[in-house]
């Protein structure tokens, strides 16, 4: 059977009423608008930019640099920077004082450490803030300020991508019967796959490209918004971040008494307080002070 006679409109007796040439043209031109709305309507939307009322902060330059993730990482690094925030050479992170900093994200970030009493990390704290609702906050006020382009807007052109996306399904279903089908869609579905790929950032405004660019990264904050935890300045601290493991599931055991004893905080570098918790009242470390003279708790900044 030849290409010609698997093409049919609906009554069977053609192409859609068209020549075959040209009907595979008009499938092509189908199968790549959705991606083209897909993948121009964020550009066009770029252009719907304000003046901010004020020069953002580091948490949220990195949400404009690098999305949520890099915005909980620059929040953390300013609170080591000035120290609200102490790392432990284990990766373990601990508060400093009883106030946490004005800043709603900054403020975020200190109450999942601080609520952790020692056991938090740079993953535990980074799954607090995304559990919640700070990080919407934050996106909503840089769409107001002109610098990210607005969820609303954005919804609506994945919407119209999406329903582009169902028609070419519907004409390559009705045109192509059998295994046809699968090999018409595919080039659609392959394209729509590899330009729907998220890179944890929301699309900007000119202004907000404009704020980007023009950063300096003086601060240790500055840097991670920019680059992340790797340009942090401390490399005892950039290093610490990273030294504590991902967390897994945990398994549940038979009986209480078989887990370990945990030092929680306590080799907290530069911290004066010794192994903190106790184990069945035994405490754990031997009586050895934690984190002996070496320090890499917010003495990073510049």
């Amino acid at each position: 059977m030849g290409v010609e006679a698997t093409v049919m409109d609906a009554g069977g007796s053609g192409y859609w009423g068209l020549p075959l040439p040209a009907f595979l043209v008009i499938y092509a031109g189908l199968v790549l608008l959705p991606i083209l709305v897909r993948l121009a309507g964020p550009m066009l939307l770029k252009g719907r930019a304000g003046v901010p009322h004020r020069t953002p902060g580091p948490a949220e330059l990195g949400f404009l640099a690098g999305g949520p993730m890099r915005a909980t990482d620059a929040a953390l690094a300013d609170l080591l920077e000035r120290q609200q925030v102490r790392v432990s050479y284990a990766g373990r992170l601990t508060t400093t004082g009883d106030r946490p900093p004005a800043d709603e994200l900054g403020a975020a970030v200190w109450s999942s450490v601080h609520h952790e009493r020692g056991a938090a990390t740079l993953h535990t704290v980074r799954a607090a803030v995304r559990r919640g609702g700070v990080l919407d906050v934050a996106r909503d006020r840089l769409a107001e300020a002109g610098l990210l382009v607005e969820q609303g807007a954005l919804k609506n052109v994945r919407r119209l991508a999406a329903v582009l996306m169902v028609a070419v399904a519907i004409v390559a279903f009705t045109s192509f019967p059998g295994p046809g089908f699968v090999l018409a869609l595919a080039p659609a579905v392959i394209l729509w796959a590899v330009t729907g790929r998220p890179d944890g950032r929301p699309p900007r405004t000119r202004t907000g490209d404009q704020i980007v660019r023009s950063a300096s990264g003086t601060s240790a904050a500055q840097a991670v918004a920019l680059g992340g935890l790797t340009r942090y300045p401390d490399r005892e601290i950039a290093e610490a971040l990273r030294a504590a493991p991902a967390p897994r599931p945990q398994k549940s055991r038979g009986w209480a008494g078989a887990s370990g004893c945990s030092s929680g905080g306590a080799s907290s570098c530069g911290s004066s307080s010794s192994c903190g918790s106790s184990c069945g009242g035994n405490s754990c470390g031997g009586g050895s002070s934690c984190g002996g003279g070496g320090g890499c708790g917010g003495g990073g900044g510049d």
